[in-house]
């Protein structure tokens, strides 16, 4: 079933985005250094603005699918 004939709360790339920015990195600002973040394989884990995003506040630091030009620290699934 698409998201758009669900009634029930449907994550795309864009929300997805916005729960990251409003409610994860907004708690975890302050020190990142020590920090890895993982997600699984969901297409909106791996939306071009999801990676974007990360790629800019975590370079390096995240696990995820990706693609070639992505600044992350291991790919996953392998």
């Amino acid at each position: 079933m698409a998201c758009a004939e669900q009634k029930a709360f449907c994550v795309t790339g864009s929300t997805y985005l916005e729960m990251l920015e409003i409610w994860l990195f907004s708690q975890i600002k302050e020190d990142l250094s020590n920090f890895v973040f993982q997600q699984d394989g969901e297409p909106p884990h791996r939306a071009i603005e999801v990676r974007r995003f990360l790629n800019t506040e975590l370079p390096r630091s995240w696990i995820g699918r990706s693609e070639p030009d992505d600044l992350l620290l291991h790919s996953w699934p392998p």
